[in-house]
């Protein structure tokens, strides 16, 4: 009986505790439909200061396997690493990339800060990156 009594007694403070915490602060997990803003980076994401070198009309593949929004990029510095990643790209190193949403404004030549996550291709031996979200910088 009395394990039933202290059980409840913590299940009650419990769930006042979470009472109390702050209903406001909701992180979002995907870009707005009207922003490009850059956000932090997730276990398996990184943020990019990269040049774009080529882009592609139409789909490209990557790993075998068709992507929409390709482009080729010129990576000029990593700014921020998740801990999750498996090949960390290096400066000026060149690489294929796909974007999210159709990206905007985007020329051969425009300097951009992206935030991507890394995808395992199929053969599980190489990934690639997926741009989420990204600010024009020139």
């Amino acid at each position: 009986m009395k394990q039933l009594m202290l059980l409840l007694l913590i299940a009650g403070f419990s769930c006042d505790a979470a009472k109390e915490l702050p209903n406001n602060e909701m992180i979002s997990e995907s870009p707005s439909e009207s922003s490009n803003a850059v956000e932090t980076t997730a276990p398996d994401g990184i943020k990019l200061k990269i040049s774009i070198i080529e882009v592609y009309d139409k789909g490209k593949n990557i790993c075998g396997a068709p992507q929409p929004n390709v482009m080729k990029v010129e990576v000029i510095e990593v700014l921020e690493s998740g801990f999750g990643l498996t090949n960390m790209p290096h400066k000026k190193q060149q690489l294929l990339v796909s974007f999210f949403k159709t990206p905007k404004n985007l020329v051969v030549g425009k300097l951009i800060e992206a935030n991507a996550q890394e995808s395992l291709c199929m053969d599980a031996s190489t990934t690639f990156y997926t741009i989420n979200s990204y600010k024009i910088l020139e």
